[in-house]
């Protein structure tokens, strides 16, 4: 199972939120995400192999940044493909939760008509982390405030269900 992902989609949004702070992690220009994309990753597993495919034109990769997938879970903006240096994209401010959703707002950049650019092609993207809460949803909003994606995330593991840290692999479960 990999990050969540949708790809498009257009609807308005409105109402009212209660602020949540938007840790960013991570933005660049030169990615391995080649379409447009909305990640969410809720496990550190995705997210180490969502952040080797970002960074697999790399050599050596860089190591992902540690979260705590606890309380944490991290979405991802890509822009895609792009044919010269100038675009980016970003989050922007808090995200909100209202009604089970968590919504963050991206900025997407492009460079401006008319003037110089350089002759690389580029694939912008913004890594940020989310505190886990009461939504079961995040909604990625546009500058205009139009949804472009909108993922469901899958129900957060019961805790009474954990396997300690400290078992060996391949150990028997024992009984409490």
């Amino acid at each position: 199972m990999g990050c969540a992902a949708l790809l498009a989609g257009l609807q308005p949004a409105c109402g009212d939120a209660s602020p949540v702070s938007l840790v960013p992690m991570e933005a660049g220009v030169f990615s391995q995400q080649h379409e447009r994309s909305f990640l969410v990753c809720a496990s550190s597993a995705d997210f180490r192999a969502l952040y080797r495919r970002i960074h697999s034109g790399r050599m050596p990769p860089p190591t992902a940044p540690r979260v705590d997938f606890a309380e944490h879970v991290v979405v991802v903006a890509s822009m895609g493909a792009r044919p010269s240096t100038g675009y980016g994209i970003g989050f922007v401010g808090t995200a909100e939760v209202e009604a089970g959703v968590a919504t963050v707002r991206v900025s997407e950049r492009a460079p401006a008509p008319d003037t110089a650019q350089g002759a690389a092609m580029t694939a912008p993207y913004a890594i940020a982390a989310l505190p886990r809460g009461d939504y079961e949803a995040v909604r990625f909003l546009d500058a205009a405030g139009h949804v472009i994606a909108r993922i469901r995330l899958a129900p957060k593991p019961d805790p009474a269900n954990r396997v300690p840290a400290s078992r060996e692999a391949g150990a028997p479960l024992s009984a409490p």
